[in-house]
């Protein structure tokens, strides 16, 4: 975690403790985007502290599903596990190509992406150029 994201974390860590977000917080959707993505940043001993929440978050519409996925894959290709829903891209240090790190059972990545709200893979393998 570099000093910019470490700063971050811990005032969105106290800001979480001050104000119980999620559950009884004025926070708005766009700040909790904010505390979200600053745990998606954080180091992945952070990410596993916090997922739980963040799935709370989710449910009780504070930020999207998608949110959600993402850390979940974000987590899970830390930990050198295939990933969900597809979410997490490489890209080649050679010949700088984008490409889709490992994902559960591709085959039902549809699915999947569609239950959290993302769009289908198709698409988001043409926004970032990739083919499969």
């Amino acid at each position: 975690m570099n000093f910019a994201d470490y700063v971050n974390f811990m005032i969105v860590k106290a800001v979480i403790k001050k104000y119980n977000w999620p559950y009884d917080s004025f926070i708005s959707k766009e700040e909790s985007r904010i505390i979200f993505i600053t745990i998606q940043h954080a180091k992945l001993s952070v990410q596993k502290q916090y997922v739980s929440l963040i799935s709370d978050a989710a449910r009780i519409g504070k930020i999207k599903f998608t949110h959600l996925g993402l850390l979940q894959d974000r987590i899970a290709i830390q930990e050198g596990k295939p990933q969900i829903y597809g979410t997490q891209i490489g890209q080649d240090s050679e010949t700088k190509e984008y490409f889709v790190l490992p994902v559960i059972n591709m085959n039902l990545i549809d699915e999947r992406r569609k239950l959290m709200g993302f769009t289908p893979m198709a698409d988001y393998l043409k926004f970032w150029n990739i083919k499969l």
